[in-house]
């Protein structure tokens, strides 16, 4: 079913997460007003299921849509948000997006989930975050600021998920990132749910229902880990801290640092609502 047409609904701006990103910062350019970022990609609609590559899948409920990771990162691009490549697909909600990506650094061990000092952790996003805006300075883009934790890290043993959400702040403008890392055998799949500090009540259990639906294919699960397997270089605390960025500085490369996501992925809401409304009309 295509959609010809797409409202404003609600706006998320300059969305901050600590994804595993190439430090490639570009300009973000808002779609015009008349402009439809959706226009031409392959929507699913939900129930179904998000198959990411042969590593994981997502299978989710209705009231949603869906991309694949090819047409997740050409909607990156068109809301101007840097892209490699790298997205595996994303899931669009009344007010959000959640974008899927994976880092195959090996298994990483859970041995540090008793000792996620908040502190410690803030004093080192603030620290990259300055970093961060040396290079957003040189490209012309706004420097983003973390005003602090909306919540603090967490490890789930059950599921090997680690969660942290972070209030940012960019040209006066407050955002939420949620960002959660499922532990996997061969590496961290990373899922950034990009929402706003009105709508995150809403959008959370929304979110957790998608993530209920996640799992590793078989030989990708943490719980297969055999002796032998690539073991990542460092552990919960570096994901927490810069996605691996304190271990990777030693080579004088920071592999991490923000995702702008511009005003105008807000689009997603209204168009949402608008696919719904049609169909069942």
């Amino acid at each position: 079913m295509n959609i010809q047409h797409i409202r404003r609904g609600f706006t998320v701006a300059a969305a901050c997460s600590l994804s595993l990103l190439a430090t490639n910062f570009a300009t973000a350019q808002q779609p015009e007003e008349s402009q439809d970022p959706l226009q031409g990609l392959n929507i699913q609609e939900g129930p179904g299921t998000l198959r990411l590559k042969t590593i994981a899948e997502v299978k989710l409920p209705g009231g949603c849509i869906y991309l694949n990771g090819t047409d997740t990162s050409r909607l990156m691009k068109r809301l101007g948000n840097p892209s490699k490549g790298g997205e595996l697909g994303s899931v669009l909600g009344d007010h959000c997006i959640a974008v899927f990506e994976f880092d195959p650094v090996g298994y990483v061990k859970d041995d540090e989930k008793d000792d996620l000092d908040p502190d410690e952790l803030m004093d080192s996003l603030r620290k990259n975050t300055a970093e961060a805006n040396k290079e957003r300075a040189k490209m012309g883009a706004a420097p983003m600021y973390i005003k602090g934790w909306y919540k603090k890290p967490y490890y789930d043993e059950g599921t090997h998920n680690l969660e942290w959400i972070i209030t940012g702040e960019s040209e006066g403008v407050d955002n939420l990132n949620v960002n959660t890392r499922i532990l996997g055998r061969k590496g961290v799949m990373t899922v950034t749910l990009i929402t706003a500090p009105e709508t995150i009540d809403q959008d959370l259990p929304v979110y957790r229902k998608w993530l209920e639906g996640f799992d590793y294919q078989a030989g990708q699960k943490y719980g297969e880990y055999r002796s032998g397997d690539k073991v990542a270089e460092y552990g919960l605390m570096a994901l927490v801290a810069g996605g691996g960025a304190a271990a990777l500085a030693k080579g004088g490369f920071f592999k991490s640092f923000w995702k702008l996501i511009v005003a105008g992925l807000a689009a997603a809401g209204a168009f949402i609502k608008k696919f719904f409304k049609k169909k069942q009309s």
